[in-house]
Formats: C-alpha cells, structure tokens, sequence
C-alpha cells in the first residue's frame, strides 16, 4: 500500500528529543512505509513522531495548510513477535513453514495472531475464529501430536490441551511438521474428508514503537 509521507526534520546537529518544538515536513510523493522511512531518514529526521497533544495539532496544522486529506504514513509501527504457547525458546523454536505462495503472514485487517497449519503449509489466521487443532502429549523435545475433533477458538484450544494433554502443538523441525499434517489429514472419514486449517501453538505478540530517537 502507498500513502503520502509525513517527515519530522530538526536543526542540523540536534537530536529529535531536544528539539523544540518539532518541524514536520509534508512531502507529496506516494511511497511503502519503508520507502517513506528512508526517504526522511535521508532527507530530513525521520518519520513524523508525536509524543504530545501540541506536536498532533502542529502536525494536523502542516497536514492541513497543505489541503491533504487522505491518508499519510507517520514514524509509529507495530514489531510482531512470534512465541509457542509452552514457552519453548530453545532449539526448534525459530522454525517456520509459512505458505509464501499466499504471502503468509500477510496479518489481514491486522487481527490474525494466531497460527493455522493447512497441508503443511502455516497461516497466520483470527485467533477467535473457531477451529480443529493439534495438542501434544510426551515432551517438548519428543512430542506426539494427537489430533483433536473440535472445532474452538485459539484461547479454548490452548485450555482444552492444557487440561488433557501438554499443550497446542509446538513444531521445531520439519520432521514435526509433516506429523502435524498427517494427524491433521486422519479424521477417519476416508476420501470424503479434506483437510482443513488446525490451529497450532504459535502466536504473535506485538509491541508499538515509533522511529527515531523520541526519549
């Protein structure tokens, strides 16, 4: 998506924070967030932070005198960070299979958190959303996955496992992940079935930040 850009620029050799007050720049060039971020960093301060009611109104006022009125990418942004539901953080824990063909995590009207896996493929997908899922019994380190018939939402699935198996599926490795798909195809229906999203264990969390040095 491409928006027009809003940069903050300082007097040369100032630091944003000591910078009073700040000086926003309208820039009337369609670029990516990204695009945008570097155009300011290159050209001004930054993208455009605001950290009180006053640089709003004086960021409204250059929006305004320059008679824009659609939407402009400023500096803050989300830091999506992906964790298992049994806390796993060693070996394994970084391993991903996202369906890249559909541009996987594409975090759709920003409410996709959670993890499905389809074919073997992962989704990020709507964690309220009510699903059939993948619990494991064993060890973090030799699970075994076990297929549950239910269809519930990330939260009651994580609950469901908890109480009667370890927890939602963690999937270090390849290996882990073909066994998911496979449970995930053994509904006992034969050739009438077709495999669905399962949840898994993954989900994101995120934090906001905005650009540049604002302490």
């Amino acid at each position: 998506m491409e928006r027009i850009l809003l940069c903050v620029c300082c007097f040369s050799g100032w630091f944003v924070s000591t910078c009073c007050p700040r000086q926003y720049h309208y820039v009337d060039d369609a670029k990516t967030w990204t695009e945008a971020q570097s155009y300011c960093q290159q050209t001004h301060t930054d993208l455009a932070s605001i950290e009180n009611t006053e640089e709003m109104k004086q960021l409204n006022s250059t929006v305004s005198s320059a008679a824009h009125s659609s939407e402009l990418w400023i500096g803050l942004y989300s830091q999506i960070r992906w964790r298992w539901s049994d806390g796993l953080t060693g070996s394994g824990a970084d391993y991903r299979n996202w369906d890249t063909s559909e541009y996987e995590p594409d975090f759709y009207s920003g409410v996709q958190f959670c993890v499905s896996s389809l074919k073997g493929k992962w989704w990020d997908f709507q964690c309220r959303e009510k699903l059939q899922f993948i619990c494991y019994r064993g060890s973090q380190m030799n699970p075994e996955f076990d297929l549950v018939d239910k269809e519930m939402s990330w939260s009651d699935a994580r609950r469901y496992c908890r109480e009667n198996f370890l927890d939602l599926a963690t999937v270090k490795n390849p290996g882990e992940n073909q066994q998911v798909h496979e449970k995930a195809q053994s509904k006992g229906c034969g050739l009438a079935c077709t495999e669905s999203h399962t949840f898994t264990g993954l989900m994101a969390q995120s934090t906001h930040s905005q650009t540049g040095p604002v302490g």
